[in-house]
């Protein structure tokens, strides 16, 4: 099996999509765990359609901030009761290539019923987009 997978920009961008909505109904701003949809967030960060697709998608600009951090990532189980199963882009880096065995660990407890503990690393989060944090 390869460790890559074709990722596009409008799977980027549909994950970016539900990463958003789910962080404007947190109350602690979610963690970006991905490489490869962070990625995907820098490049839109940088284009003039950056601000629409925010408007769209959740009516205010989304703010992207320098956070690093390790632990649990604590939005996985709602995203499973808004949008079902992560996909394995979320486990990609910012070349596509996914961690296969996280990915495995991550749908073996899925799969078990169990809670989804996805246990990494992050860079960033989003913020308000108020213009002093991008």
């Amino acid at each position: 099996m390869s460790n890559s997978i074709e990722v596009t920009a409008t799977i980027s961008q549909a994950e970016l999509r539900k990463f958003f909505l789910l962080a404007a109904t947190s109350e602690q701003p979610p963690q970006m765990f991905s490489r490869c949809i962070d990625a995907e967030w820098h490049r839109m960060l940088a284009k003039p359609g950056y601000a629409k697709f925010c408007l769209d998608t959740i009516g205010r600009r989304v703010g992207h901030a320098k956070g690093r951090g390790y632990g649990v990532v604590s939005w996985v189980d709602t995203y499973h009761d808004r949008f079902g199963t992560l996909p394995a882009v979320w486990f990609a880096d910012d070349d596509g290539n996914v961690d296969w065995e996280a990915y495995a660990r991550y749908q073996a407890d899925r799969t078990a019923g169990r809670p989804s503990h996805v246990v990494t690393a992050w860079d960033c989060t989003p913020t308000t987009g108020d213009g002093d944090d991008d």
